[in-house]
């Protein structure tokens, strides 16, 4: 629902493991990264809403059908 009113966007995770990416939690992230008090974090978020912004102009200009998602290693 939130997603639905751009107050928060979801990064799902990629793994060569279909069942594994379906398994494991989204990354959430906030439109509006000022109300995150964590530089850290709000940095994070700064990053992650420009590269989707970035996929979301290349698909729309043609280039590609590019997608964005999360990648976690040990």
């Amino acid at each position: 629902m939130l997603e639905k009113h751009y107050y928060c966007f979801a990064i799902k995770p990629w793994s060569k493991n279909v069942v594994k990416s379906l398994i494991k939690e989204p990354q959430i992230y906030l439109w509006d990264w000022s109300q995150i008090k964590d530089i850290g974090t709000r940095f994070e978020n700064l990053v992650a809403s420009h590269l989707l912004k970035a996929v979301y102009f290349w698909n729309e200009t043609g280039l590609g059908d590019f997608g964005l998602y999360c990648l976690r290693d040990k």
